[in-house]
């Protein structure tokens, strides 16, 4: 506690006379990054809004809108998008944003080492682009798929029609960088990039805060509602707890379950703090992730005696309404949901018979790690999902590790067998969900494709669905995909989460949004 009050006491540290408006948020480990491009997981794109805002924005789920861009258009083949800029939009450090600007984000989201590489690489020219620059052109001839008729149009083309794509030019694809705030594009720029938003980081402290402050060229000052927003890090989460029911914080948690797991029942039923809470459906499937390329998993028998462990029944009501039960990749928000799918329902003696033709009579006494992110509600999912497992004959070991750790882990070719993960959608389509099983997707490191699966026709399917301009065969194909996935136990899916948060009296404005969890940018204090 002595450590928090040094924390408050440096946070709280603020010239003149007048009260600055603060936003005071905590978390419990330092963001991976604060680079929308390399940033992988909600809670640390949920900040990078602050630094940063795209062209487009997604609203109320799946509606796309201008936000930096005066209008926008896309062909009816879904290959050619064509953006006009607001004029007067300028970067924290006072230059103006051009077109070309724009040009050097998609450009370098061709070339940096992430997971979102695989969808810029449909732009025209791409590949070419990333040949080119590999071999040490300095600056490559631009992708043919960019270009800038006018320091205020953009047009980007792909090769395939891709009915996502307006999805990511509302998010790292459309936000521009300066230029001269990153070294090598192709590398992390954790959070020196200078971008459009609110906000700039004025400070970051590892393991003790993270401090934004006003940008002073920002286009809408009126929509700049703090002064200053001041993240603490470190800690853990009942901590935070009580820093939030003594009023040092404004909201209770920035995780997605609204306030730490062994506080939840308590909050939600207090009177006092009932008007504080608000929750929203969101694009998110609770799964158990197998890697099919790690022993003992490359047996689809083992992996479907896996699917067959599990008592959706009673995680359900471990969960109650924070959770809704459902066994699809697809969620419910999603067009394409299709609940009468087919999967591995709660059969514990066929997962043992399965077990047994697999060669382990005995079952797998030699435990199998299960990777999981140090937060309590996934440290409660853990231990109930080795108990399932322990019951039909898996021995389980559980590995609880930060967020970062987990992030490379489990997108590292042989770096975690089985793992929780809490899997948001980016853009609100099924291909999100299904797409990163595509074998293209596998690498070494920085795997988007974290299963590492491979099936020739379901790379087909995936491909035909696609360029598909037709929503009703465009949805067919994903079923197709996801009936398979679920029927192997290679798409293990035990629930939808929902998105809570617990506010602070004084704090108003439109907190929840499913794509992005916590709109951070558009709420405001009345105190």
């Amino acid at each position: 506690m002595l450590l928090v009050s040094a924390m408050l006491a440096c946070l709280s540290a603020e010239g003149g006379t007048a009260r600055p408006r603060v936003l005071r948020l905590a978390r419990v480990n330092d963001p991976a990054t604060l680079d929308p491009l390399f940033a992988t997981s909600q809670i640390d794109l949920m900040l990078s809004l602050l630094q940063h805002q795209p062209l487009l924005d997604i609203h109320d789920g799946c509606l796309v809108a201008t936000n930096l861009a005066s209008g926008w258009s896309v062909s009816p083949d879904q290959r050619v998008l064509s953006f006009d800029l607001l004029p007067g939009v300028r970067f924290s450090n006072g230059r103006e944003v051009t077109s070309e600007d724009y040009a050097f984000t998609l450009e370098r989201s061709i070339i940096a080492p992430t997971m979102m590489v695989q969808y810029a690489l449909q732009i025209r020219g791409a590949p070419e682009f990333a040949s080119a620059w590999r071999r040490g052109l300095r600056p490559p001839p631009r992708p043919v798929g960019i270009r800038t008729p006018s320091p205020r149009s953009i047009v980007v083309e792909l090769e395939k029609p891709d009915v996502t794509f307006k999805y990511w030019m509302a998010q790292a694809f459309g936000m521009a960088l300066a230029r001269e705030s990153l070294g090598d594009p192709t590398e992390d720029s954790v959070g020196r990039a200078v971008g459009t938003g609110p906000y700039r980081m004025r400070e970051w402290v590892r393991g003790a805060w993270i401090r934004f402050e006003r940008n002073p060229h920002y286009l809408w000052p009126g929509a700049r509602h703090f002064d200053r927003i001041d993240l603490m890090l470190g800690g853990d989460e009942s901590t935070h707890m009580m820093m939030f029911e003594r009023g040092e914080l404004d909201l209770a948690s920035l995780q997605a379950t609204g306030c730490p797991e062994a506080d939840f029942a308590r909050l939600h039923q207090d009177p006092v703090r009932r008007s504080g809470w608000t929750n929203a459906p969101m694009y998110h499937a609770i799964m158990v992730n197998i890697n099919t390329a790690m022993p003992p998993f490359t047996d689809i028998r083992v992996r479907q005696a896996v699917g067959h462990a599990f008592d959706r029944e009673r995680f359900a009501r471990l969960n109650g309404e924070r959770v809704t039960p459902g066994h699809t990749g697809i969620t419910p928000l999603m067009p394409g949901f299709h609940p009468e799918v087919e999967y591995l329902h709660f059969d514990p003696e066929r997962s043992r018979a399965l077990l047994r033709e697999a060669g382990y009579p005995d079952g797998i006494r030699t435990p199998v790690r299960l990777w999981h992110t140090n937060i309590q509600l996934y440290r409660r999912w853990a231990a109930v999902f080795q108990e399932d497992l322990r019951r039909v004959g898996i021995a389980v070991e559980l590995r609880e590790v930060s967020q970062g750790v987990f992030d490379a882990a489990t997108s590292r070719r042989g770096g975690a067998e089985m793992s929780i993960f809490a899997w948001t959608a980016g853009v609100p389509d099924a291909s999100y969900f299904l797409l990163p099983f595509h074998s293209r997707f596998i690498s070494e490191e920085n795997s988007q494709n974290g299963a590492f699966y491979s099936n020739s026709t379901i790379d087909r399917w995936l491909d035909e669905a696609m360029v598909c301009p037709a929503e009703q065969p465009r949805l067919g194909l994903f079923r197709r995909v996801e009936q398979q996935l679920l029927s192997e136990g290679s798409l293990i899916v035990l629930g939808h989460q929902n998105l809570f948060a617990l506010r602070q009296p004084w704090i108003r404005g439109p907190l929840l949004e499913p794509v992005w969890w916590f709109r951070l940018d558009h709420i405001w204090s009345e105190r």
